[in-house]
């Protein structure tokens, strides 16, 4: 009986380690994403800075300072600036999100694509 074990049990073994080494000969370990997602343009309400990435919670943090201030931003359809979308901000002045430059309201504010050139507009 404990040779039908010892039988069992290098089966087992031999069939995982197979299957093991199909998947890394395949790629299923780590695989590299089919997807490359562009990311989005994103703002650092403490500094200023701009810049692509992927954000989860809100806020993140600044790869630059290093605050907990990462938003997402928008242009402004009326002067062109780039505004940080800093809902704390907003909510603490008890308002929609507006152009910080101008004043314009939340519906003159737009996205930006993905692969958009972030320009700021000159004099800014």
């Amino acid at each position: 009986m404990r040779v039908w074990l010892r039988v069992a049990g290098a089966v087992i073994i031999l069939v995982g380690l197979g299957v093991l080494l199909a998947m890394s000969i395949r790629g299923s370990f780590n695989p590299e994403p089919e997807v490359i997602k562009l990311g989005k343009w994103l703002g650092c309400s403490a500094c200023g800075y701009v810049y692509k990435g992927e954000i989860g919670r809100r806020p993140g943090v600044c790869p630059k300072c290093g605050a907990k201030a990462v938003w997402p931003v928008m242009r402004c359809s009326r002067c062109g600036s780039i505004v940080v979308i800093d809902r704390h901000r907003f909510r603490a002045e008890g308002r929609e999100p507006y152009c910080t430059h101008c004043g314009a309201p939340v519906t003159m504010l737009k996205p930006i694509p993905a692969d958009a050139d972030l320009q700021q507009p000159a004099g800014r």
